[in-house]
């Protein structure tokens, strides 16, 4: 697939209003060997409150904090295990109270550990780890969704052998401290790459329909679906070009309260061009690739993607962050009507980003929509790493032409 570019006339780009990046703050020093990467970030719509979640995958350690819109750490933690950390996912209610973590790890002559706990104090305090099915097999950690007071948990599943490997899930209904039974989605999918397979939650015609892209045995975009909270799945339908061998679906994101539209970003290559994909009639069709960055960009762990609330229907936007082979990050703004792109300024200009992740929210007060960004940089040639913060604010408007 050759990168596509388009270019976007004069009325149609994005127009802010006092658009401003804070200075970029400092949230954490950490020394370490090898990279730290940010793994999740949620912003409390309620309290304006970020809650991230890092790790390196070769040490035992994962680090949480709890970040306000000055960037003043609030809640900072550390939780270490007997196995290696693979990923961590927080995810919320919404009310500034109830947060849940999902962490993986992993060790080559043991079984993989998921692990789940959860805070209904905002981050202070959190429950006892819940260990979830051990049995021999081998879970590595995907992804973790809330709607309405249920949480279900994705990951890859293989045998002792690794020698198969399904997508699989568990759910923990609402007012329940229970998980039920494992469902499997598919068994066609690949260990290799795909390190992230995104679900998220949205409704149609009085359905919760969970979204699920993931890479297949043949290495191609894969989609399916479930409209009974994930008890069963349509069969997976091919969404990428014949001819593209995907390696990594890095972000499923979607908000039925702000778009129809449902969003996947994939890779094709190690450093090469990320595409976004898109259907807005719940599956039943796809956009055309899309590509999604000017540069060539790293294919794990560098992508964000968040859905963001504008002043107007007309200025909710798609924000995307990339880390380009050069290790800086690219921000761009998707009109969700026209699906035209602009580039943004972003603050972190080293050339030393390990990974990148965002998120938005509408500001109670100002009504500002505040874009916050966070980025790992390697320092002190690989002796530390440190995670830095910076928010923008601006008010969304878009040209009258749109």
């Amino acid at each position: 697939m050759n990168p596509i570019i388009v270019l976007i006339p004069l009325a149609l780009l994005l127009a802010t209003g006092n658009c401003a990046w804070s200075q970029p703050t400092k949230l954490l020093e950490i020394a370490q060997q090898f990279n730290v990467f940010i793994t999740s970030v949620y912003t409390d719509p309620s309290t304006q409150i970020s809650h991230v979640t890092c790790t390196d995958g070769t040490t035992t350690t994962y680090f949480y904090m709890a970040v306000n819109s000055a960037g003043k750490v609030m809640q900072k933690r550390e939780i270490t295990t007997e196995l290696e950390a693979r990923n961590m996912v927080i995810k919320g209610a919404g009310d500034g109270k109830h947060l849940y973590l999902a962490y993986g790890a992993y060790d080559e002559d043991l079984n993989d550990a998921n692990n789940f706990t959860e805070s209904e104090d905002g981050g202070k305090t959190w429950s006892n780890p819940l260990q979830l099915l051990v049995d021999g097999k081998r879970r590595m950690l995907q992804d973790m969704y809330y709607e309405s007071g249920r949480i279900s948990i994705l990951y890859l599943l293989s045998d002792a052998e690794y020698t198969k490997h399904d997508l699989a899930m568990v759910t923990r209904p609402a007012g329940s401290k229970v998980f039920g039974t494992e469902v499997t989605i598919t068994s066609d999918t690949t260990p290799d790459y795909t390190s992230v397979a995104l679900f998220v939650p949205t409704s149609a015609q009085g359905k919760s329909l969970i979204h699920v892209f993931f890479v297949s045995n043949d290495l191609l975009l894969k989609y399916t679906q479930s409209a009974d909270n994930g008890v069963t799945w349509s069969k997976g339908k091919t969404v990428s070009q014949a001819n593209d061998k995907v390696l990594m679906v890095s972000n499923v994101v979607a908000n039925s309260k702000l778009t129809e539209k449902v969003f996947a970003i994939y890779n094709v290559q190690y450093y090469g061009p990320a595409y976004l994909i898109y259907t807005a009639d719940n599956g039943a069709t796809f956009s055309a690739p899309i590509a999604a960055t000017a540069n060539q960009t790293y294919y794990d762990n560098q992508h964000g993607a968040a859905i963001c609330g504008g002043l107007s229907s007309s200025s909710h936007v798609l924000a995307t962050y990339f880390m380009n082979d050069e290790k800086v990050p690219e921000y761009y703004f998707w009109n969700l009507k026209t699906m035209k792109k602009t580039e943004r300024p972003h603050p972190f200009l080293a050339e030393n980003a390990d990974s990148v992740a965002i998120d938005c929210a509408v500001d109670p007060e100002s009504k500002q929509l505040k874009v916050n960004a966070f980025v790992t940089l390697d320092v002190k040639d690989g002796a530390q790493t440190d995670l830095m913060y910076a928010q923008e604010s601006t008010a969304l408007k878009f040209a009258d032409s749109e």
